[in-house]
């Protein structure tokens, strides 16, 4: 399913919709891939964020179906310009590496393509910062000493380190857009590889049912925090390995019926609003500073009728009140 700005099919389709008027384009003009009927076609999904049945996406093929009336459409138009993300993927096993059944991360192949997006975006950021010392220098060359560096007066004497901040501040308010939209710009290349949002698989490139994803998988304070917004764990998966998801993006998580154990940190550092239970309690590791979930954000801890005792009575969350959050699991849930 795609994410098409609450645009329904019948709100495509109908006699109004915008693959009607598309396609009476069409009968106008050869050119279905110019900007203006871009541009016509970006203000009616604005116009459709909001529907009274509340339906809020189009399969992909009804996507396919689009672009045969507007063919110059792609999914960076629809989705990025109108900062609609894909919904979750399910993300090929090549995208990680394995041993035997623990998932162990991704693929330094996806790693690679991960960092040459940050690194690109850093070192446009770096060279803005670049202009700012730049700019100080040639309006105070005497606050810095003859190999370019400030010179430790500067921040010793508080009149001249506020006047120094006050420049400081205004040259970095002149390029804050610029670095928002490079900002945006890492975003929306990390949304298109499907990154964000992912289904992990089941089994390896091997074939190997997962068992267990590893300790430090998707550690955000080693590399790539935030990165994650929502992950789907295997069905089959046992264990999940110390700080496994630490400093990541996720709201909302499943835990799958069979997990027996969540190591220390594994969701720490997540705004967690949400945590699903399909199986009885696990065992959730501990550590000085921080528990398996991070409860500072929590809302709901659904759980399954039968083991709802087992949950209330269990001591192990890591933070305080947990069992206040606690809710049955709602049947289909």
């Amino acid at each position: 399913m795609l994410i098409l700005a609450g645009v329904t099919i019948a709100t495509l389709t109908g006699e109004n919709g915008i693959l009607t008027r598309a396609e009476t384009a069409k009968e106008e003009t050869e050119k279905a891939e110019t900007t203006e009927e871009l541009n016509m076609y970006r203000t009616e999904l604005n116009m459709n964020k909001v529907l009274a049945d509340g339906a809020d996406s189009i399969n992909v093929e009804g996507y396919e179906e689009l672009k045969k009336y507007i063919p110059s459409i792609t999914e960076k138009d629809i989705f990025i310009e109108n900062n609609i993300s894909p919904e979750t993927i399910e993300a090929p096993a090549e995208w990680f590496s394995y041993d035997g059944g623990k998932l162990l991360g991704l693929s330094d192949e996806m790693i690679s393509r991960i960092n040459e997006i940050s690194d690109t975006a850093y070192d446009e950021i770096d060279e803005m910062y670049d202009e700012i010392d730049v700019k100080i220098k040639e309006t105070h060359p005497e606050w810095y000493d003859e190999e370019g560096n400030l010179k430790q007066e500067v921040f010793e004497d508080s009149q001249t380190y506020e006047e120094y901040m006050a420049l400081y501040n205004t040259l970095y308010q002149e390029i804050e857009e610029k670095l928002e939209k490079i900002d945006e710009e890492y975003d929306k290349e990390l949304i298109k590889m499907g990154i964000t949002r992912m289904k992990l698989p089941n089994q390896s490139t091997d074939g190997i049912t997962i068992t267990e994803i590893g300790s430090n998988a998707f550690d955000g304070y080693q590399r790539n925090s935030n990165l994650l917004e929502k992950i789907i764990l295997p069905e089959n998966l046992q264990a999940i390995g110390t700080r496994a998801f630490i400093s990541q993006n996720l709201k909302t998580i499943e835990i799958p019926s069979e997990v027996t154990l969540i190591e220390a940190g594994a969701f720490s550092a997540n705004p967690l609003e949400e945590i699903i239970f399909r199986g009885n309690i696990p065992t959730l590791g501990y550590e000085v500073s921080y528990g398996a979930f991070s409860g500072y954000n929590l809302q709901r801890v659904q759980v399954p009728s039968e083991y709802l005792e087992s949950y209330k009575n269990y001591t192990g969350w890591g933070f305080e009140n947990a069992t206040d959050y606690l809710d049955e699991l709602l049947e289909g849930y």
